[in-house]
């Protein structure tokens, strides 16, 4: 075995320190760069800045427009994004939609429940982003899309299953099933007064309709379009039942009227070929009969009042 006599020289004080030196600096860098990210805002969001750092207040600093350059946001500052685009709240059983839950129930006229199926469509007010959110943001976390979608939930439905609640009342069971004009009818009402349910709700308008311009000082209405209004299925099929019953008595009344119709006729008939009969005309066949049978060797006439019997046999 060879034993090498070249000696590794242990490393300096000095050497030691400034490694140390170097792998704190990076770590604080990294740590800085966690605390404060390089931020940009997508072109269908809105976002807002408030401190967060380890000596200020969590204070609003700032709103930044869709579609902005790269920011630096500040050490540890917070940052929330928030839709500009057109969005929907959309009632419905069939799981459609990317805020949905399922449809709503109402009476009508005639105390059966109708269930409802609808959407509203709209765009979030950014003229009020920084009161929407410290009003009713933060509460729901509403940039998040769990909070999102609560925050639609609890603040669309109640004022959705009121308007319709209210209109329903006017319409009965069958006017609903028949005729088209009743969800027009309820739509319209609907979307006439959702935007000021939910102000009277939340107090401002965050909400308007899918015409709103961003920032613009105007809120259109919200759009309502009802998909259906359906009773429930043991209506619809007693419903169908009756139709059906219906239908059957109708089939039987004109069968019937037809075979009222057919007798009547035959009656007539045989009432004309009775009024026929005269004696003149009981004469006039007697004169033939006889004729007949007169030409006919193999006849046999039998004459009793107004019977005549021949037989003319064969020739």
């Amino acid at each position: 075995m060879i034993k090498s006599n070249i000696k590794v020289p242990a490393p300096s004080k000095k050497f030691v320190y400034k490694i140390s030196a170097l792998v704190l600096i990076v770590l604080l860098v990294i740590i800085a760069l966690a605390g404060a990210p390089l931020k940009k805002v997508p072109a269908d969001k809105i976002a807002l800045s408030y401190g967060g750092g380890l000596f200020e207040g969590a204070q609003y600093q700032d709103t930044i427009e869709p579609g902005s350059s790269l920011k630096f946001n500040g050490f540890y500052d917070k940052w929330y994004e928030y839709p500009t685009t057109q969005r929907n709240f959309i009632l419905t059983d069939s799981g459609e939609g990317e805020e949905q839950s399922g449809g709503i129930d109402a009476p009508d006229k005639n105390g059966v429940s109708e269930r409802v199926e609808l959407t509203v469509t709209f765009k979030l007010n950014t003229s009020k982003i920084r009161k929407f959110h410290e009003s009713i943001g933060l509460k729901y976390k509403a940039w998040t899309e769990y909070g999102w979608n609560r925050m639609l939930s609890e603040n669309f439905r109640g004022p959705l299953y009121s308007a319709v609640q209210q209109k329903l009342r006017e319409y009965t069971t069958d006017e609903i099933r028949v005729s088209p004009d009743v969800i027009v009818s309820v739509q319209d009402d609907v979307e006439a007064n959702l935007r000021k349910d939910i102000v009277k709700l939340l107090g401002d308008e965050y909400f308007c309709g899918p015409d709103y311009k961003l920032d613009s000082k105007e809120c259109p209405d919200l759009k309502v379009s009802i998909k259906s209004i359906t009773p429930p299925r043991e209506v619809i099929a007693s419903y169908n039942d009756q139709k059906t019953s219906q239908n059957k008595i109708i089939v039987a009344t004109n069968n019937a009227l037809a075979q009222i119709e057919k007798a009547k006729g035959e009656q007539a008939s045989k009432d004309a070929v009775a009024q026929a009969l005269t004696s003149e005309y009981l004469a006039y066949l007697k004169v033939q009969a006889l004729q007949a049978c007169a030409a006919n060797s193999n006849c046999t006439l039998v004459v009793g009042g107004n019977d005549i019997n021949v037989n003319t046999g064969s020739k």
